[in-house]
């Protein structure tokens, strides 16, 4: 069982898992109330809070890094954060914002300095969304929203084909909020395209019919549903069959009480049984034999206290043994023979080592990982400690203001670097051959250095249409409102036009030779 502890104040101590690792424990601030520590995982993730003033705070985590979260007055609500974050308090992107005066972001600056704009209506739901704002590359998303539920109801952004349209995708909904009608109208080699995909629903808001996008066949999937007197009283308005665009059958005969399925039955006939322990969690799966004397495939899994997998046995006898660590973290995974993976993690909770051991517990083979401050992967390190000695083999990666990769170093020595525009999207990459500039993005200085440059553009939804490689040459592609390449010219393939249906399947490709290649789908895609 969980257990919960609190104070003579009520307050909340901890939380206790059934194999008594504490999830979750807490210390508070005796003068001001306010929580002073937080762990997670039995002493992992901690965090501790230093509340400078009323419009900041800062939190150290448990690694010793410091994010400094600057506050709206009154409402405490995050305007700046600088630092690597917390999953509870805010992931570190150095991040700023404006807010109003119902302390929604209007205004988003990123840690390389774009910004993105919002606006709002009363109920707090986004009515526009400028990215990239005071940039050529600024672009604005706007959405509508229904009076009842405040469900989006359209989403419009510059059409990617054609210049001065929109794509727009809309939903419509029924009285009760469930999703009747999703369509998408855009453009397709400057040819305006409709694709929608329609539900039906019975009374109790459960769907019945799915009609798909193409008008060329039928492609609807339809749902039946036990009664809600069935003498079963599991099945009880559950799901009782699915039946595609071609007829083909899925009948689920059979639940638990909380509505997990005991016995599916396929379109191909083909019976699984399911098997669960008292807590309703899987224990066997059974895939029945075809015909009288055939034979079944079984697999079975062993679980923990809290749930988790310790030996699943594979249909051919063979197991798979799962070990965890204190906190509930996978930390070994051994096969029938002996072989074992072996995981350790730092107290944020990320893979440091990755250990390959033979059946005599000899380490055959490891990796280890470090981190930078804010917790992204920094190195990895092949047979090699941390740090590693000289002549080890290793990758190493850096990151720019905004959380973009900024380079990447292979165990050769190869250096390459990237820019990003105002939407972070990559438009340059810069391989070095040779010995690189002492810092990305430098000249090349030492003898032999070479920077070999890729360059990439995008359309306003970003779709790639051109590749520049180091040699100059050119490859450009045409992307419909659809995101499907209607077109790619390529300097070594020459050009070729593609064509779709309503449901994204690719009927026809022409290419540089003149030669068009026609395809076909049944109902199902």
């Amino acid at each position: 069982a969980w257990t919960f502890a609190y104070d003579s104040s009520h307050r909340l101590l901890s939380i206790t898992d059934p194999l008594s690792h504490v999830a979750e424990g807490f210390t508070y601030n005796t003068s001001t109330d306010k929580v002073a520590t937080f762990q997670r995982d039995s002493g992992n993730n901690y965090l501790s809070f230093n509340y400078v003033s009323s419009s900041q705070t800062k939190v150290t985590n448990s690694l010793g890094a410091v994010t400094t979260y600057t506050l709206a007055p009154y409402d405490g609500v995050a305007t700046a954060i600088s630092g690597p974050g917390c999953d509870s308090c805010g992931t570190g992107t150095n991040e700023s914002y404006v807010l109003d005066a119902y302390f929604n972001k209007t205004q988003i600056t990123d840690g390389s300095g774009n910004i993105t704009k919002q606006t709002f209506d009363n109920y707090g739901d986004v009515l526009t969304k400028t990215e990239a704002y005071g940039t050529g590359l600024q672009r604005t998303t706007t959405y509508t929203y229904d009076s009842t539920y405040h469900f989006v109801t359209s989403v419009t952004v510059p059409s990617a084909d054609t210049g001065g349209q929109n794509r727009v995708e809309t939903y419509g909904y029924d009285a009760s909020g469930n999703l009747l009608t999703d369509t998408l109208t855009g453009y397709s080699s400057g040819s305006p395209f409709t694709q929608t995909t329609t539900y039906t629903y019975d009374t109790k808001g459960r769907v019945l019919t799915e009609d798909g996008p193409r008008t060329d066949v039928s492609d609807v999937t339809t749902y039946t549903y036990y009664s809600d007197s069935d003498p079963d009283p599991a099945k009880k308005g559950r799901l009782h069959t699915v039946t595609d665009a071609l007829g083909h059958v899925t009948t689920i005969n059979g639940y638990t009480l909380s509505g997990k399925p005991t016995v599916t039955i396929d379109q191909n006939n083909v019976e699984r049984d399911d098997a669960y322990d008292a807590l309703d969690r899987l224990t066997t799966t059974t895939i029945k034999g075809a015909g009288p004397g055939g034979t079944d495939v079984v697999t079975s899994y062993t679980l923990n206290d809290v749930g988790l997998p310790t030996l699943v046995t594979l249909p051919n006898g063979n197991t798979l043994a799962y070990g965890y660590d204190a906190v509930n973290r996978l930390a070994s995974i051994t096969d029938q023979p002996g072989n074992k993976t072996v995981y350790t993690y730092n107290t944020e909770g990320k893979k440091t080592r990755e250990d390959l051991q033979d059946p005599s517990a000899t380490v055959t083979k490891f990796t280890n990982y470090a981190y930078d401050a804010y917790n992204r992967l920094q190195y990895v390190y092949f047979n090699a400690t941390v740090p590693p000695a000289s002549g080890s083999i290793y990758w190493q990666y850096a990151y720019d203001n905004a959380g973009n990769q900024a380079s990447v170093k292979d165990p050769l020595g190869h250096l390459t670097c990237f820019e990003y525009d105002a939407l972070n999207r990559k438009s340059k990459s810069h391989q070095y051959i040779g010995t690189p500039p002492a810092a990305c993005l430098g000249t090349c200085t030492a003898p032999g250095c070479v920077d070999l440059i890729t360059q990439y553009a995008y359309d306003t939804q970003d779709h790639v249409t051109s590749v520049t490689d180091p040699g100059a040459l050119v490859t450009t592609y045409k992307v419909d409102d659809a995101g499907k390449v209607i077109q790619q010219v390529s300097p070594d393939t020459g050009t070729a036009d593609y064509t779709y249906d309503k449901a994204g399947n690719l009927t026809t490709k022409l290419d540089a030779n003149g030669i068009t290649e026609t395809r076909g789908y049944d109902a199902l895609n």
